[in-house]
């Protein structure tokens, strides 16, 4: 993969940032009554449904017919790259994304505000870390 499939899938980050937003930000003002705890952990859930969602669809129209083209061994390897980075990039991603809306919760009048916010900081921080993961693996 090169430099081209990165920014496709740096441009499916975005646009799967979109979805997640929006939903969470729903899910929770949604849940405004509840504690900041449990707000803060079904608000990740849901974002995290609409983002793989959205992802997987936006993946799958992006790369069927280059992996048609691609031998069973590459694809495999590829998508071990994939996953690997993906999973470090969460574990960066709940770091940031819990605690900052659990405080901006806590802090902020509004919840809709608070889930924007606190998605933007951990999406930008799970982009930089799959970028450099797969640059790094040498998938991209």
């Amino acid at each position: 993969m090169g430099r081209a499939q990165l920014l496709r899938l740096n441009r499916d980050f975005v646009a799967c940032f979109a979805v997640s937003a929006s939903v969470s930000a729903v899910a929770a003002e949604a849940l405004s009554g509840q504690p900041s705890h449990l707000n803060a952990t079904l608000t990740i859930l849901a974002g995290y449904g609409a983002y793989y969602g959205a992802f997987a669809a936006l993946f799958y129209l992006g790369n069927r017919r280059r992996y048609g083209s691609m031998d069973g061994r590459s694809i495999k390897k590829e998508l071990a790259a994939l996953a690997s980075s993906f999973v470090a990039g969460e574990a960066v991603y709940l770091a940031a994304r819990w605690p900052t809306l659990y405080y901006m919760l806590e802090s902020w009048e509004q919840e809709f505000a608070a889930s924007i916010a606190s998605e933007a900081l951990a999406m930008g921080c799970y982009m930089a870390a799959v970028t450099v993961l797969l640059r790094k693996s040498g998938a991209f």
